[in-house]
């Protein structure tokens, strides 16, 4: 087996287990009152292989934040702080819907770099995401098994 492909599996394994962790309760559960909307801040770093992606020299990166399954970002295009990393804020609901983060840099016409993240729910948003295309590779295989009815259609 490749290096990679194991690590893939990893990636591939950790996101679906916190899909799978952030899918609800279970059947006999009393109901919790929903706790009242606070606003939280999701650190993002986003890396390319080992170093951080930083925005100068003609290439611009921005976040957006997405929950799954609607094409219009919750927050979009946040720049850069100083030092690399995005301040996304979001105000928590009650709704488990998974929650991701899309980096894009730009080039002045070159092909855009995109990567992609899991970024908690809704309801519990992560603290700090880091970014990279390990998580990417992670969260294609995570939807297109999602989007198949099977966690078990991942083909490696």
């Amino acid at each position: 087996m490749k290096p990679f492909s194991i690590i893939r599996q990893i990636g591939v394994g950790l996101v679906l287990l916190s899909l799978v962790a952030c899918g609800g309760g279970g059947g006999g559960s009393t109901p919790v009152a929903s706790a009242t909307p606070t606003a939280k801040t999701i650190t993002v770093s986003a890396y390319g292989g080992l170093q951080p992606l930083i925005s100068g020299g003609g290439v611009t990166y921005t976040a957006s934040l997405f929950a799954y399954g609607s094409i219009q970002p919750i927050v979009a295009d946040v720049e850069q702080n100083a030092d690399g990393t995005f301040s996304i804020s979001v105000t928590t609901q009650s709704s488990t819907v998974p929650l991701y983060v899309v980096v894009t840099g730009t080039n002045g016409g070159a092909a855009p770099i995109v990567f992609e993240a899991f970024a908690g729910t809704l309801n519990a948003p992560a603290a700090t995401v880091y970014i990279n295309e390990i998580t990417t590779v992670a969260m294609a295989e995570a939807v297109a098994a999602a989007n198949s009815g099977s966690a078990t259609a991942i083909s490696m």
